[in-house]
């Protein structure tokens, strides 16, 4: 085992080290002294006098370009990407087929007169994080022009996202505001507008708790999924 250029074997050895048999041989005598020399000698030792004034990199070289100095992008992060994206065109298709006029940031306008903030969340959230979600838009909705018609709509990816939003819901005492679905409970509920088994105010009395005045329209979306062998889709 040797600390230079194997095409140098032919230069003087110098035994620095022979342990258990492993004997570490290196060809410069100055690197010799310094790692055969006493630890207080040692960092006293100028690195010039090892490697020579041109071995470490000038001070004055250029710094390598930034862009090839960052690592390639993250996969994990282009999976969550791609996550968010999937699970956004989701939620956008189905309020499109659900009646809404879907705006840009997400809002989405029902002919009624009511506006739903309708915001997805494509990964698990702790319970601290949900309840700071879930007080952030609520102040949103209190400072709208027309807080009385205007809710929100929390679409999670999955059961155990949903779980987590609806505790903090609960906890900030938001249900009169806020309602939680799973994206695939949002789509069955959309098939169901769409075959005519609902109208756009069902859905809308399902999806925003401000609008639910009627029991009847309740559970007409109710007896309706209850047709096609599902449950009821948002809570």
């Amino acid at each position: 085992m040797t600390l230079d250029d194997p095409d140098a074997r032919s230069e003087q050895r110098h035994t620095v080290l022979n342990v258990f048999g492993l004997t570490l041989e290196v060809s410069n005598p100055r690197l010799a002294e310094l790692l055969t020399m006493d630890a207080k000698e040692a960092l006293t030792a100028d690195i010039k006098d090892v490697f020579g004034p041109s071995a470490p990199a000038a001070a004055d070289e250029p710094l390598t370009d930034v862009a090839e100095a960052l690592p390639p992008v993250d996969a994990r992060a282009a999976r969550e990407e791609h996550e968010r994206h999937a699970l956004r065109e989701r939620v956008r298709l189905a309020g499109e087929r659900l009646g809404f006029d879907v705006a840009l940031d997400g809002t989405w306008e029902s002919p009624a007169g009511v506006s739903v903030l309708v915001r997805d969340f494509p990964r698990t959230l702790t319970l601290a994080a949900a309840a700071h979600f879930v007080r952030e838009l609520a102040g949103i909705i209190g400072r709208s022009s027309d807080p009385d018609r205007t809710s929100a709509l929390l679409v999670a990816a999955d059961r155990a996202s949903a779980d987590v939003l609806k505790v903090a819901v609960r906890q900030a005492r938001a249900y009169q505001s806020m309602r939680v679905a799973c994206i695939d409970d949002l789509e069955s509920l959309a098939a169901v507008v769409e075959r005519n088994a609902a109208s756009h105010a069902h859905a809308l009395a399902v999806i925003a708790p401000i609008a639910a005045i009627d029991v009847g329209e309740v559970v007409a979306v109710l007896r309706a999924a209850g047709g096609a062998g599902s449950s009821a889709p948002v809570e």
